[in-house]
């Protein structure tokens, strides 16, 4: 039940953590995020700065990618709580339901819309400026 907890909460933290992205993302406008992308000079261009510059190229692939991630995580989370639930408490069909599901809201509700929000509400530009290069990798990897 440990590993199940660990998993539970790096799911959690992940999903935290794209959600951020996420919002910080939709919280700047247009002029903004264009802005931020083209700030330096071609030699001095941060990692973010070029990532950003392939972002709004496509920017409905990117968002399309993180919310996809976003929900996949979801699912993982919920399923995961599930099987800790089915271990801790041994509850009837019923009861192991009801709990996975008020968890998988409250766990929603923390993790897509407060917690991200509570980040990014000030500094929104350059928290997303530190995050982007950080999402990365990830990015190349489910956005094939």
């Amino acid at each position: 039940m440990i590993v199940e907890l660990i998993i539970a909460i790096f799911l959690f933290l992940l999903l935290v953590f794209l959600a951020t992205i996420d919002i910080a993302f939709s919280y700047l406008s247009d002029v903004t995020l264009r802005r931020l992308s083209g700030d330096s000079e071609d030699a001095q261009r941060t990692s973010g700065q070029n990532f950003l510059t392939v972002i709004l190229a496509d920017r409905g692939r990117f968002r399309f990618t993180i919310s996809t991630t976003i929900q996949i995580l979801l699912v993982s989370f919920t399923a995961i709580v599930a099987i800790i639930i089915s271990q801790l408490l041994a509850p009837a069909w019923v009861e192991m339901f009801a709990y996975t599901l008020l968890l998988a809201v409250v766990a929603t509700v923390l993790g897509r819309q407060i917690i991200p929000r509570l980040i990014v509400n000030s500094n929104t530009e350059s928290k997303l400026m530190a995050l982007l290069p950080i999402v990365r990798p990830l990015y190349s990897v489910v956005s094939v």
